[in-house]
């Protein structure tokens, strides 16, 4: 089943900094090139404005539009210094196939999981929420995550939504590090019958239970 990432264009300012390594066994300090001369806030600040790019999708695992991400490849310390970056200033998100997120958390590696601080879920049930919920300590520095249902209240299963919300619920209280958690449903296209309208009041109950920030 194919995996893929999402990446929107809502960037916000990244205060990553390098790892500490052991850069003499390494990783060439590169000490004749005028970009390591630079001291290194001034380095971040230039993979930053270089790595801003609009992406609209890109196979997960794998560098999307290596045009764009070619400076990763000039040297193992501009891909140490500067890969975190890319992966802080834009926001991911999960295709179909939830179930396989611990898959995905794997073939990221440790630097992306650790650089990640956006994460937009795609979902078409409370229990492929709870899967990836529970995965989400994986991701330390993750601040916000967004789950988008795929189907709008004309379809959706509320029932099923409001017999896990407190499961849910607990579940994102564990992720203390989480500062916000959005639920979006699809909007209906045309006007909601009085049915349409209650079941969307129902949703709206149950997501101000899971919501924050």
């Amino acid at each position: 089943m194919a995996i893929s990432i999402q990446i929107s264009n809502r960037l916000k300012r990244s205060h990553v900094k390098p790892r500490n390594v052991d850069t003499q066994t390494t990783i060439n300090l590169q000490s004749a090139s005028r970009l390591f001369a630079l001291p290194v806030e001034i380095r971040l600040q230039i993979y930053e404005l270089v790595l801003s790019f609009y992406d609209a999708a890109a196979e997960l695992g794998r560098m999307p539009i290596k045009n764009r991400l070619s400076i990763l490849q000039t040297c193992r310390r501009v891909l140490h210094e500067a890969e975190a970056i890319y992966c802080s200033i834009h926001y991911f998100g999960s295709g179909p196939g939830v179930l396989e997120f611990d898959l995905i958390l794997k073939a990221i590696g440790p630097r992306w999981r650790n650089a990640l601080t956006s994460l937009t879920v795609r979902t078409s049930s409370p229990f492929e929420a709870v899967v990836v919920i529970k995965q989400l300590h994986a991701l330390p520095n993750l601040k916000s995550c967004y789950f988008e249902r795929q189907l709008s209240v004309r379809d959706l299963g509320i029932s099923d939504w409001s017999l896990m919300a407190k499961w849910l619920q607990a579940e994102l209280a564990k992720l203390e590090h989480l500062q916000e958690v959005k639920m979006i449903t699809p909007e209906v296209s045309g006007e909601l019958t009085d049915l349409e309208e209650k079941r969307r009041e129902e949703l709206r109950k149950l997501d101000a239970m899971l919501e924050r920030g």
